[in-house]
């Protein structure tokens, strides 16, 4: 026919009929999750073997793990450890444990209040606190310095132990701690 343009074919001549095989898709923590019924979190911690996941559930998510071809990524596990150990370790919550009675003639606390003192730093440690045994009176920490060392060492809370009114009294914003006698 005159006057019409030829034919135009913006395809490659002979296509190949068999195009090459894609790239299977990464199987993800979420894939796991959602395959499992577990949260994606539950899911990491128990890949990890975690001791806060129950042991029956670390098996089951593992199976399902391995049905759908679970890989960790090496790339993403050596960045998770270089995150880790590059952010600062968190200290245990700090409670001071204030007195002013019970002190012998050389200052140290008697044998009653010893045994007091030991219990709740081992009570503490048990439940994750540092305790600091700190004591207010004549020599020691007046109101001003006892609310200044307690703010500046980030000290959460106070066990007002051994503590006898009208003797050496505290007083400090108690509204920013957590008290306990």
């Amino acid at each position: 026919m005159r006057g019409t343009a030829p034919f135009l074919s913006l395809a490659p001549p002979n296509p190949d009929p068999c195009p090459p095989p894609q790239k299977p898709r990464r199987i993800t923590l979420k894939d796991v999750a959602k395959a499992s019924g577990y949260h994606f979190t539950t899911v990491s911690l128990a890949l990890r073997g975690h001791k806060s996941i129950p042991e029956k559930t670390r098996r089951k998510i593992a199976a399902v793990a391995d049905t759908l071809g679970y890989k960790r990524d090496p790339v993403f596990s050596v960045l998770s450890r270089y995150r880790s150990r590059s952010t600062p370790e968190s200290r245990a919550p700090r409670i001071a444990f204030v007195t002013n009675y019970g002190y012998r003639s050389d200052g140290s606390l008697n044998a009653y209040y010893t045994a007091i003192w030991q219990g709740a730093l081992e009570q503490g440690r048990r439940l994750g606190y540092s305790l600091e045994h700190l004591r207010v009176g004549v020599d020691e920490h007046d109101s001003c310095s006892l609310e200044r060392h307690l703010q500046q060492n980030d000290i959460a809370g106070v066990i007002l132990a051994a503590f006898q009114p009208g003797f050496a009294e505290v007083a400090i914003d108690w509204r920013n701690y957590a008290i306990a006698k």
